[in-house]
């Protein structure tokens, strides 16, 4: 993490920000406005505003936490991570420099959200702009020794998702008699339901071959869900990484390794206690289902004859292949 070195207006976020402010204003009065605002932070490179990081100067940060497993089933993927990053080399003090820099970076942001429905509201369309405020992928910042991304730990793939009518609109009317603003819903959804609820939104018919659902009913109803389970699944065949989840419940498998992981995240929601080996039921149900929605595919190599099939059984990094394991993504030149 270091402090952005140029002059503030030249931050990716402030000219994100600033051009969809300008959008806005110059938008096509005759017809309707559709406006992706993609902001790059709180991503690394960690370089916030000297402004918004004084905020969090002195402020006590967050520390990672650690699971029970992290040691007997770590993943593959996840010591390849573990060793990109050092994580075991990661000071107290350099960790809270990267909290302080990714809380920073979030201020910036929210501060232009604000801005932003500050000019949708001097524009007169609050009465008809919806807001969807997602991300598409967190971050894990330290825990269980991971950092940014490439799992299905909790902080890499639970991201926010808040979908937010017209605030000054007949919310009676568009959305249902009483309605109460500021409900949540616990039940699994991902971005792939982006679209057709936009489409929903707009009352443009939705495409019967997709795999997303309008969460449209959601938000009005406050209840409800889309599906019954949400099934992840990241990196190249041979070494996937593939998640089940319906909420309550989370199954990790790797597929090079065959490691395994069950967590009960309905009281567990920061995924300490790994329950493989105290929970051989819900272990066998989970797998079971995994194996059911690979089945479903035409010859997916991760599942023969009914089975799991992992590609390098047990296999573990070798102290040689962590030490030359080289992170230059990160690294950065002259501007």
């Amino acid at each position: 993490m270091r402090p952005w070195h140029l002059p503030d207006y030249l931050h990716p976020t402030e000219w994100i920000g600033r051009e969809a402010c300008k959008a806005i204003k110059r938008r096509d009065w005759t017809r309707p406005q559709f406006l992706w605002v993609s902001f790059t932070s709180p991503h690394p490179p960690f370089a916030p505003l000297l402004r918004d990081l004084y905020l969090y100067e002195g402020t006590v940060m967050p520390r990672p936490v650690q699971g029970d497993w992290e040691n007997a089933y770590q993943p593959l993927a996840h010591q390849r991570i573990a060793a990109e990053w050092s994580s075991d080399r990661q000071s107290p003090q350099r960790i809270d420099q990267a909290y302080r820099g990714y809380f920073a970076l979030m201020t910036q942001v929210d501060r232009w959200i604000n801005l932003i429905i500050g000019t949708v509201r001097e524009a007169g369309l609050l009465e008809n702009t919806w807001f969807i405020l997602t991300a598409d992928h967190g971050d894990c910042m330290g825990d269980h020794g991971l950092w940014a991304k490439r799992n299905f730990m909790k902080g890499a793939c639970n991201v926010p998702l808040i979908i937010t009518p017209p605030p000054r609109g007949d919310l009676d009317q568009l959305m249902a008699p009483g309605w109460m603003p500021g409900r949540t819903n616990d039940t699994v959804v991902g971005l792939q339901d982006i679209m057709p609820t936009i489409l929903d939104i707009a009352g443009v018919t939705i495409p019967q071959r997709i795999d997303g659902r309008s969460l449209l009913p959601l938000v009005k109803e406050g209840k409800g869900k889309v599906r019954d389970e949400f099934l992840g699944e990241h990196g190249k065949v041979g070494e996937r990484l593939f998640m089940v989840t319906d909420g309550s419940w989370k199954y990790i498998w790797e597929e090079s390794t065959g490691s395994e992981l069950l967590f009960r995240i309905a009281d567990d929601p920061d995924e300490l206690h790994n329950l493989v080996s105290s929970q051989p039921e819900n272990l066998s149900y989970w797998r079971e289902r995994l194996i059911q929605l690979l089945g479903e595919r035409k010859n997916d190599p991760a599942v023969a004859k009914g089975r799991l099939v992992p590609t390098q059984p047990g296999r573990k990094m070798t102290e040689l292949e962590k030490a030359r394991i080289i992170n230059d993504f990160n690294a950065r030149g002259l501007h």
